[in-house]
């Protein structure tokens, strides 16, 4: 596995900004959707672990985003 490409990163952060602004609507939005996510894969996923996603500055990797 490598590095996520920039480009790549900024499409994922577009999607998960939108889906989130769309779903979870207000303040408290990423914490809300950290809680949902982690509730998705099974494992507790905090704000502080969602807000680089977010951004773009950080993605999973490959195996953990499968």
């Amino acid at each position: 596995m490598g590095k996520v490409p920039k480009e790549l990163r900024e499409t994922i952060a577009r999607n998960i900004r939108d889906l989130r602004h769309k779903k979870f609507k207000g303040r408290g939005g990423g914490k809300r959707c950290a809680e949902a996510c982690g509730e998705f894969v099974g494992k507790p996923v905090s704000p502080q672990q969602w807000s680089p996603w977010e951004r773009g500055m950080r993605t999973r990797d490959e195996q953990r985003m499968e």
